[in-house]
């Protein structure tokens, strides 16, 4: 995995326009939502609904070692997954 390194201005009422490198990465344009995931001091840009994932994946599996019961990142996204399509039926 390679670092870049790309510095940004903030605007006279906070904002910072994500470059264009950055926009392709995250797979953003207008009018879609990104969150700041901020962590030990480390800010990360994520699209929104790839920062609702890494939570919830947290989340199930804080909650699965707690209760002794170890979880795979695949049987996660596999409970995600069906958690999206329950909900899209609905």
């Amino acid at each position: 995995m390679s670092t870049t390194v790309i510095n940004a201005t903030v605007g006279p009422n906070g904002e910072v326009e994500i470059p264009t490198f950055v926009r392709k990465i995250l797979n953003v344009g207008e009018g879609d939502c990104v969150s700041f995931f901020v962590e030990n001091g480390v800010v990360r840009l994520m699209k929104s609904e790839e920062c609702a994932k890494q939570f919830v994946r947290r989340y199930i599996r804080a909650d699965a070692t707690r209760n002794g019961t170890p979880i795979s990142d695949e049987e996660i996204d596999e409970l995600i997954e069906q958690i999206g399509k329950e909900n899209t039926d609905h």
